[in-house]
């Protein structure tokens, strides 16, 4: 996974003040698949990253992230699903 996506995510769930326990608890997944994700040794699905950024309320985060870094032509082809996610993040943040 990219890492500047992984820190950003990382920074969204401590902004939140969530441990990686407690985010492990809201995602449905373990806290190795947490540390994983932020540390960017595993690609994340689509629909975990809309949950990831729902739970931590970070649309606005991951929007200005996708735009500022140009990802979205290349996130398009490395994370399935990506144009849906960010249709929704844009409904979700107006």
């Amino acid at each position: 996974m990219n890492m500047e996506l992984a820190f950003l995510m990382r920074k969204m769930r401590r902004l939140k003040d969530i441990k990686q326990e407690q985010m492990a608890k809201l995602m449905g997944m373990s806290r190795q698949a947490i540390s994983r994700i932020e540390n960017g040794e595993t690609q994340i699905k689509a629909v975990d990253l809309f949950r990831w950024v729902q739970t931590t309320h970070g649309q606005d985060m991951l929007i200005n992230f996708m735009m500022s870094a140009d990802l979205v032509s290349t996130a398009v082809t490395s994370i399935p699903g990506v144009t849906m996610l960010i249709t929704n993040l844009s409904l979700l943040a107006a």
